[in-house]
C-alpha cells in the first residue's frame, strides 16, 4: 500500500510538473506575442508621431507660403503704384514729340517692332501674380547678363533711373502717347533727355530690383494704358 500510494504521488507529481512545463511554455508564448505586439504599437507611434511632425512642417510651410504670398502681393501692388505714380508725372512733363522725318509713326508698327533683347518669353501680357490677384502688363524675358537691351523705335528718354521693384528702369517717349518700358537692367547707358534710334543700344540686362534671375521686363503704353507689346514686336 505504500509502494501503491509513493506510486501514485510520484505519477502526480510528475502530471503536475508536465502540467507547469506546459503552462510555462504558454506563458513563454504569449509573453513573446506580447513583446511583439508592444514593438509593433511602438513602431505604429514612432510613425504616427512622424507623420504628426511631417503635417506640422506641411501646415507651417503653407502658412509661411501663404504669408510669402500675401508679402509678395502688397509688394506688387506697391511696385505698380509706383510705376503709375512715375508714369502720371512723366505724362505731365512730356510736350509734343516731333520724331524725324524718316520716323515711321509709332501706331503703324504693329508687329513691326525689333525685340527689345533676344530670349525666351517667361511672363506673358496679362499673367497672373500672386495668388491670381493681380496681372502682369508688361512681358519679361529671359536674357544672359549684360546682354544688350535696345530701343525698339526712335524716341526721347524722359527716364533713366533707379525704381523700386523694376530696377534700373528706361522709358521711352515715342510721340502720340506711345511709351516703351525697359526695366530690371544691370546698367543704363543712355540718360534722360537723349534721342534714340530703333536697335540703339540702351542698357545691359540684369536681374536688378530684387528679380532671381537675369531678365528684361518690357511694357509698350498707349495714353497710360499698358499694350500687349507681343502684337507689336515682330513675330
Amino acid at each position: 500500500y505504500v509502494h501503491k500510494a509513493r506510486s501514485e504521488k510520484v505519477a502526480q507529481f510528475m502530471r503536475d510538473v508536465e502540467h507547469l512545463e506546459d503552462t510555462q511554455a504558454t506563458i513563454l508564448r504569449r509573453q513573446t506575442e506580447v513583446n511583439a505586439a508592444r514593438e509593433t504599437l511602438q513602431t505604429k507611434r514612432k510613425l504616427l508621431e512622424q507623420q504628426s511632425a511631417q503635417r506640422k512642417l506641411t501646415l507651417a510651410k503653407v502658412e509661411k507660403s501663404i504669408q510669402n504670398k500675401t508679402s509678395e502681393l502688397e509688394q506688387l501692388k506697391q511696385n505698380q503704384t509706383r510705376l503709375e505714380t512715375l508714369l502720371r508725372e512723366v505724362e505731365k512733363s512730356i510736350s509734343e514729340l516731333k520724331l524725324p522725318d524718316e520716323s515711321t509713326p509709332f501706331r503703324k508698327q504693329k508687329a513691326k517692332l525689333p525685340w527689345p533683347t533676344r530670349g525666351k518669353v517667361i511672363e506673358r501680357f496679362g499673367s497672373r501674380q500672386a495668388l491670381g490677384k493681380l496681372r502682369s502688363n508688361g512681358i519679361r524675358i529671359a536674357a544672359r547678363e549684360d546682354a544688350k537691351v535696345s530701343a525698339v523705335h526712335y524716341g526721347h528718354v524722359v527716364f533713366s533711373d533707379w525704381l523700386r521693384g523694376f530696377g534700373l528702369l528706361i522709358i521711352i517717349d515715342h510721340g502720340d502717347g506711345y511709351l516703351s518700358l525697359y526695366g530690371n537692367n544691370e546698367s543704363l547707358l543712355r540718360e534722360a533727355g537723349d534721342w534714340v534710334r530703333p536697335g540703339e543700344v540702351l542698357a545691359y540686362a540684369g536681374n536688378s530690383g530684387g528679380r532671381s534671375q537675369a531678365s528684361l521686363y518690357f511694357e509698350i503704353r498707349k495714353n497710360g494704358k499698358p499694350q500687349n507689346p507681343l502684337r507689336w514686336l515682330k513675330r
